[in-house]
C-alpha cells in the first residue's frame, strides 16, 4: 500500500523549517487494532523539535474502532531519520 509523498500535504499547510531537512519514503496503512481503512484525520503537523523531515505527518482515528496513529506513515528504513542519535 505505497503512498505518495504527503510533503506538499494543504492540510498542515507550509512546513515552516523550508525545505533543508530529508524527505521520507511513506507508506499508508491500514488501522493496526482492527484492520479497517476508514479514517479521519485528527491532527497534522511537522517535525517541530528535530527537523528531521520535509514531510508533514497526519493523525488519524479509526472509524471502527477509535484507535489514532500515523497515516502514511514513514517506512522502517527512515526511522533512523525520524529518531536521531541525539533523540530523547
Amino acid at each position: 500500500m505505497a503512498s505518495p509523498s504527503n510533503e506538499e500535504s494543504s492540510e498542515a499547510g507550509r512546513n515552516p523549517h523550508g525545505s533543508g531537512a530529508a524527505g521520507l519514503s511513506l507508506a499508508a496503512t491500514r488501522c493496526a487494532l482492527c484492520g479497517a481503512q476508514d479514517a479521519a484525520t485528527e491532527a497534522h503537523g511537522y517535525d517541530f523539535e528535530y527537523n528531521t523531515t520535509k514531510n508533514p505527518f497526519r493523525f488519524v482515528r479509526c472509524l471502527r474502532c477509535g484507535h489514532v496513529y500515523l497515516n502514511p506513515r514513514p517506512s522502517a528504513s527512515d526511522l533512523g531519520v525520524i529518531y536521531p542519535a541525539n533523540y530523547y
